[in-house]
């Protein structure tokens, strides 16, 4: 009498999720890497200093754009938890 719980397919879902949070990863990483790398190098192009600010750019592109996909990340695993 006890109630059929419905069956899921944790390997299809584990193989989605895992799928989105990369694709998710890889989205951020570019678009970070290129707002600050590109951004640097236009800077560079008008005041004539290539490649100090684009090099500026790309390296502070490397921590703020771990903090953003730990906010990213911690935000969707607790969405996972609470369901």
């Amino acid at each position: 009498m006890d109630k059929e719980e419905p069956k899921i397919d944790l390997i299809e879902t584990w193989g989605s999720t895992r799928i989105r949070v990369f694709l998710q990863t890889t989205a951020t990483t570019i678009i970070v890497i290129a707002i600050l790398a590109g951004g640097g190098y236009l800077l560079d192009q008008q005041v004539q200093t290539y490649p100090t600010f684009f090099l500026i750019g790309l390296i502070a592109s490397f921590p703020i754009t771990q903090v953003v996909l730990y906010k990213q990340l911690r935000k969707y695993a607790k969405k996972k938890i609470n369901g």
